[in-house]
């Protein structure tokens, strides 16, 4: 009680003047039509919590310096004093990612590396500023960095720094390797575990990289649209679910179905349930032959593949004891 309620107040301290925070703000306020020139851009800031802590000016210099590479970027349009988004302002705005990173996404379509992979995608992805911070590599893991940035030159993306030019740059670099190599590990299907054995990362990192991935790929998948990069839509979509199921391509289209996971999935596929229409063919009892999908679950995925289920074929998955079912063997002691 006297720590939490009767306690005198902690001090709060405005964190808008981050160029990162105040970017998007400033492009969403132009797009949204809340200030249409620059001197209604410092009204509208004027009246935050950070121009009332350190005064309008202060805030007012970091708007102008935003302003000018929202500007030179082509998101927003200046005519004299007049501010209007352009339609790829609109569309990073509607995205809500920091326009950094949809700078970055941009320059890296148009500038690709010299052969596209799924690694190269998330590589473009691990350089935006939104997935920061990203995992570090550990002393053991820079050599091997270092390896794989040679060996895999033609699949990344962007310059590579010099190691002793500026060894700072190529700190971050080599974090987004990794990151990139995280990622690739968990849509080839690596466990929570294994990742944190060979990679270092905690599950709850592991999950924001993960979610952080999924909508910004859908994000560079916008903006490929947007500027008519027609030929890698099919594969951001791919690897848009691969990174939100965390599964290899032959198990996107089972991980689709309600109540099926990548564990699950990886069990039917190798159970001989390759496809959708496999599924349809297949029966209840058949269904229930597989670890862990039990009579209902089944039906639910039989309906959902667009089989038919007649009564007694339901009643005779009904009848099958559980233990010749659900409990035939544990996850964790399942192999393919």
């Amino acid at each position: 009680m006297e720590n939490y309620v009767i306690a005198q107040p902690e001090k709060l301290w405005s964190k808008l003047a981050v160029e990162k925070i105040l970017r998007p703000h400033v492009l969403s306020t132009v797009a949204a039509g809340y200030a249409k020139t620059e001197e209604g851009l410092y009204e509208f800031f004027g009246r935050t919590f950070y121009a009332h802590q350190y005064g309008p000016r202060m805030i007012k210099g970091k708007i102008g310096e935003v302003l000018k590479f929202l500007a030179k970027e082509e998101m927003v349009v200046m005519e004299g004093r007049d501010l209007e988004a352009s339609r790829f302002g609109k569309r990073v705005s509607e995205l809500y990612i920091d326009p950094m990173s949809a700078v970055i996404i941009r320059d890296g379509l148009y500038n690709r590396a010299k052969r596209m992979t799924d690694f190269s995608l998330l590589h473009l992805i691990s350089r935006t500023p939104d997935l920061a911070p990203r995992p570090r590599p550990r002393g053991s893991e820079l050599d091997k960095l270092g390896v794989m940035a040679e060996s895999q030159r033609d699949e990344i993306m962007g310059y590579a720094p010099n190691q002793f030019e500026d060894p700072i740059a190529y700190d971050v670099f080599l974090s987004e390797l990794k990151a990139s190599l995280v990622l690739s590990d968990w849509i080839s299907e690596f466990t929570e575990d294994q990742i944190l054995e060979t990679r270092k990362v905690e599950p709850g990192d592991l999950l924001r990289l993960v979610q952080g991935t999924e909508w910004l790929v859908f994000a560079a998948q916008e903006l490929a649209r947007l500027f008519g990069h027609k030929d890698l839509l099919a594969n951001m979509e791919m690897l848009r679910v691969r990174v939100s199921k965390g599964v290899k391509p032959e198990l996107v289209k089972l991980v689709g179905l309600e109540g099926v996971g990548r564990v699950r999935a990886r069990m039917m596929y190798s159970a001989g349930l390759k496809s959708i229409d496999d599924i349809k063919e297949r029966s209840l009892t058949e269904l229930t032959a597989i670890p862990t999908i039990g009579p209902s679950l089944a039906k639910r995925i039989k309906e959902q593949a667009g089989g038919l289920i007649k009564a007694e074929e339901w009643e005779r998955a009904r009848s099958t004891k559980p233990a010749e079912v659900e409990q035939q063997i544990m996850l964790t002691e399942y192999e393919d």
